[in-house]
């Protein structure tokens, strides 16, 4: 079987709220703050947008200070660390002999910084990233770029992701999927598709 990882929330993530509270004390700006930065996110993981002017657009949206709306872009970016229940999974699935691929949205502050910290690179067989293809989940080509890339068969083929949206959007190309929960959940859903 051919296992297919998201990065974010999936293998590996960060403490959003406790970012959000180091600059703002009034909760509702955590959700003004959100509204301001997802806007553009999807255009800074893609590629098409730089961060720097994410920044800004955010800044101005949310009517915050460039500043603080950077603190919280590069924070975002600088504090991804690994899921240890993920990423033995991940080696598990590697020592039954299956193929693993990672698909992820990521900018390019946050691939770099994953890239040098991370040591979980050397599971997969091959690695497609938003910013580097200009694509984006759960945009359909993304994911027909994967199975073309890599020659896999979408009905011998598990994605895994943490994103209602993105795992609907890989269902539509007929490959099996795993919404990820947790990684005991997780674990139990591979078992039933015979992977462990």
């Amino acid at each position: 079987m051919n296992l297919i990882f998201d990065l974010g929330g999936v293998l590996v993530t960060y403490d959003r709220p406790a970012l959000l509270a180091e600059i703002f004390s009034d909760p509702a700006a955590h959700d003004r703050v959100h509204g301001a930065l997802y806007a553009d996110w999807v255009e800074v993981d893609r590629g098409t947008l730089a961060l720097d002017d994410a920044i800004t657009r955010a800044a101005t949206r949310a009517g915050m200070s460039e500043r603080d709306v950077a603190h919280i872009f590069r924070g975002m970016s600088h504090r991804w660390v690994g899921m240890p229940e993920s990423i033995d999974l991940l080696y598990r699935l590697k020592d039954k002999g299956h193929r693993l691929f990672c698909l992820s949205n990521m900018g390019v502050d946050s691939i770099e910084y994953l890239d040098v910290t991370q040591t979980f690179w050397d599971a997969f067989d091959g690695i497609v990233v938003s910013r580097r293809v200009g694509l984006c989940k759960p945009e359909r080509e993304i994911f027909a770029h994967v199975l073309e890339r890599f020659g896999l068969n979408a009905a011998a083929t598990v994605f895994i992701d943490d994103v209602d949206v993105n795992v609907e959007a890989a269902a539509r190309l007929g490959i099996h999927t795993i919404r990820l929960e947790s990684a005991a959940r997780c674990e139990r859903a591979l078992r039933a598709l015979e992977c462990l």
